[in-house]
């Protein structure tokens, strides 16, 4: 992507988190890029393509971010911990990327609804079938259906990031979501877990 039309999108993310599809116009876009109008429509057909393509640079960023790191050599629920790490560290650093992913989330015009949609429903369904080819299922103990395994998993590592995303110190937000790691831990393992309490004396 050439950096003039990375400045338009950077740009998009900024204008549209803030006033939402309907309301941004290309001369918003512009000028918070500061380039000439006619430089977007270079890159971009209308505002509406403007908007769906920002949407999934964005996604294909924090993609290509998480597959910087080899996490292949440890448990699963370690791998999905770090990757919430690295998810959470990055949103930080890219601010307006974070704040248009969500508020695409919540995008009502009906020029874009069912386009967004489909986009988010398409990452949402890639994410959780790579979760599910994290998980050896033979290895947990408890008996719960394999629907609900991913729908803890996917619900716990949720409400960490949520949580963690409003600590200010980095080794704070990483202990933290490591700790609801050990949480599932307790509850997928919980033969072994009641063993090694066992086996240590702790007090669970």
């Amino acid at each position: 992507m050439e950096k003039k039309e990375e400045a338009i999108i950077n740009s998009s993310f900024k204008e549209f988190s803030r006033y939402g599809f309907d309301k941004t116009s290309i001369s918003d876009i512009y000028r918070t890029a500061k380039i000439s109008k006619g430089l977007v429509y270079y890159y971009f057909r209308d505002k509406k393509d403007l908007y769906l393509k920002s949407l999934i640079y964005a996604i294909s960023k924090v993609t290509s971010e998480i597959d910087k790191y080899d996490f292949s050599s440890l448990d699963f629920l370690s791998r999905i911990a770090n990757i919430t790490v690295v998810k959470l560290e990055f949103f930080l650093k890219h601010s307006d990327l974070m704040n248009f992913l969500e508020s695409s989330s919540k995008e009502s015009s009906s020029e874009v609804l069912s386009d967004v949609q489909k986009i988010l429903k398409e990452n949402y369904v890639n994410n959780i079938k790579k979760i599910e080819e994290m998980i050896n299922y033979d290895s947990i103990e408890v008996g719960i259906e394999k629907s609900k395994i991913i729908d803890i998993i996917n619900f716990t590592f949720s409400g960490a990031y949520k949580k963690a995303s409003m600590l200010e110190n980095e080794i704070d937000r990483k202990n933290l979501i490591y700790s609801y790691k050990d949480i599932l831990i307790k509850l997928l393992y919980r033969k072994r877990w009641k063993n090694e309490c066992n086996r240590y004396k702790i007090v669970n």
